[in-house]
């Protein structure tokens, strides 16, 4: 498990993240390509979608398994 309370992100990855979690199926993932668009679609600029799934991924909150981006499960969350 992942605890985000140990890697903070700024405003911009910290929005892209809040609505990345609900557009991202937790076991089907979402392709790389789709989440920018769907960041794009909320008013991201490409630089700026582009830009947050990088920090996204090197701070360890999405995970990339054969070019799909899925949610790392966060300490003290919940299995449905």
């Amino acid at each position: 498990m992942y605890n985000t309370n140990n890697r903070s992100l700024g405003p911009l990855s910290g929005d892209a993240y809040e609505l990345l979690l609900t557009a991202i199926e937790s076991s089907e993932g979402l392709a790389f390509e789709e989440a920018l668009g769907h960041l794009r679609e909320e008013g991201f600029s490409e630089g700026d979608a582009e830009y947050a799934l990088e920090r996204l991924l090197l701070r360890g909150y999405l995970y990339e398994v054969d070019g799909k981006l899925f949610v790392t499960e966060r300490a003290g969350s919940s299995s449905e």
